[in-house]
């Protein structure tokens, strides 16, 4: 007997365990992984890619040659590919095995040494063509040796189901350095998941090269709405948005950024909306070579 209850002990832990492992592998990634990468190429491909590297155009190009973009794919880190691959295939049994990664090119900024592409993954599928998220990456030269420097917008998460488009945004200079500009505009808009909350942001991100590599210094707050779902007290939108102004010192070089900004308050249950207004600010900081929030703007309704 107590033969018989061991087994059926050990019986249970075994399916606990099956159990928990299906349920830990069933979860499915929704959006591309997150992550700050340095990605060193192979000699083949840096051959590849030296010509693109090295194009002084400053234009977008959108597409990049055919060659290049093969070599640029093959010198992505492995998680960012099962990352697209994941993402997919979370949208449903029609996508399943129909991911598709391909190369944007942004352009080549005055003052960067580089070229700057946008990672875009996307279903190849004709229907889900306005669906994607995108990475942006920097393919330059930081020690004799091209690379990619790959850029992380937001935290890391495989539950998060926000997706990022990318797009130029022209350049500036901050003290001692060169800025390259995009537009950063953001969604929960995504084929994973249907109804719920809903949430739309707009930023300018501000790339610099410095002596540690390339990395953001500043991030602009440009529009924001979040739309919350409540069957019980009604729904509630929350707009933001702001007017960005620079201020610059006498070699008109960007210093400071300040914005007022209007925020739009509307229940369903409510027929008054509620309007909050203030300022934004932040200050470059000449140590740490970025820029420092001194006011940010409200916290978003939806946490991102």
């Amino acid at each position: 007997m107590r033969g018989a209850r061991h087994r059926c002990l050990f019986t249970v832990l075994i399916c606990c365990i099956s159990l928990a492992s299906i349920s830990l592998q069933a979860q499915p990634r929704l959006n591309l992984p997150q992550k700050d990468e340095v990605v060193t190429l192979s000699e083949a491909n840096e051959q590849i890619l030296r010509r693109l590297a090295h194009d002084a155009e400053p234009a977008p190009k959108d597409t990049v040659a055919p060659d290049s973009e093969r070599a640029l794919l093959a010198s992505l880190p492995p998680d960012l590919v099962r990352g697209c691959t994941a993402m997919i295939d979370a949208w449903g049994r029609i996508t399943e095995g129909k991911s598709r990664l391909t190369v944007r090119d942004l352009g080549r900024p005055k003052g960067f040494p580089g070229r700057f592409l946008a990672f875009r993954c996307a279903s190849a599928i004709p229907d889900y063509v306005q669906y994607f998220d995108e990475r942006l990456v920097l393919l330059y030269e930081p020690s004799g040796k091209l690379a990619l420097r790959i850029f992380a917008h937001g935290a890391d998460a495989e539950n998060d189901s926000t997706l990022s488009h990318i797009a130029p945004a022209g350049s500036v200079r901050f003290p001692g350095v060169a800025a390259a500009g995009f537009q950063l505009s953001m969604s929960n808009d995504n084929p994973c998941c249907d109804g719920g909350d809903h949430f739309s942001e707009m930023r300018t991100l501000y790339i610099v090269l410095g002596e540690s590599g390339a990395y953001i210094a500043a991030s602009l707050l440009r529009e924001r709405t979040d739309d919350v779902h409540d069957d019980i007290d009604g729904d509630t939108e929350v707009r933001l948005t702001t007017e960005w102004k620079t201020t610059s010192d006498a070699q008109g070089q960007v210093t400071g950024f300040s914005a007022h900004y209007r925020e739009i308050e509307k229940e369903e249950r409510n027929k008054d909306a509620k309007v909050k207004a203030g300022e934004v600010l932040q200050r470059w900081n000449a140590v740490s070579r970025c820029f420092d929030t001194i006011k940010p703007p409200p916290n978003p309704l939806i946490q991102r």
